[in-house]
């Protein structure tokens, strides 16, 4: 079973950075976070902003960060740092499998994979979203566990090779021409 969002995910994100900025949420894209340090009442964020390369702080009540914890630690200070490393926090991991390959396989940007027999949770077509200049596919397959629960890269392409296969349309070997992973 394939799905996706009623008018593409850009719809939901769209959706979603409206409602969080109504709530007074300040989003700030472009924008690489050099550290972060808790202050008395408040957290200071360092920024410089890519392109420009201007910088500045932040004062902010709460950050939310998507970040994978090991790029998240290196942002704070070591006295916080120690504390979270001690709890032993889980955090999920996430390994993509890119695929170059001659046609599409979804009409759709974005595909949820619920329920269908892969370790893979979406499929993203990013050729939908801006074509490859030689009008090839480019496929991204999706899938997190817990730390040290994913399995390597050579792993991860011979699942996708088989999950590829697998499609009502299969891939065959002709239509796929690179796999890379990336984690």
């Amino acid at each position: 079973a394939l799905a996706s969002f009623p008018g593409g995910s850009k719809d939901l994100i769209e959706a979603l950075l409206s409602s969080a900025r109504r709530s007074g949420v300040q989003i700030q894209l472009s924008t690489e976070v050099t550290r972060i340090e808790r202050k008395a009442d408040s957290w200071a964020v360092s920024f410089v902003e890519r392109g420009s390369g201007s910088g500045g702080t932040w004062n902010a009540k709460r950050v939310l960060s998507a970040l994978p914890l090991p790029v998240a630690l290196d942002l704070l200070p070591a006295e916080l740092t120690r504390d979270i490393t001690h709890r032993k926090i889980r955090y999920l991991d996430a390994t993509v499998v890119r695929v170059l390959c001659r046609r599409s396989v979804s009409p759709f940007y974005f595909t949820a994979l619920p329920g269908v027999e892969t370790p893979f949770v979406a499929l993203v077509e990013g050729s939908q979203l801006r074509p490859h200049p030689k009008g090839l596919s480019v496929l991204y397959l999706a899938r997190y566990g817990t730390h040290g629960s994913l399995e390597d890269g050579a792993s991860s392409e011979e699942e996708a090779l088989g999950f590829l296969r697998s499609l009502p349309k299969p891939m065959v070997d002709g239509d796929i021409l690179r796999l890379d992973t990336q984690t």
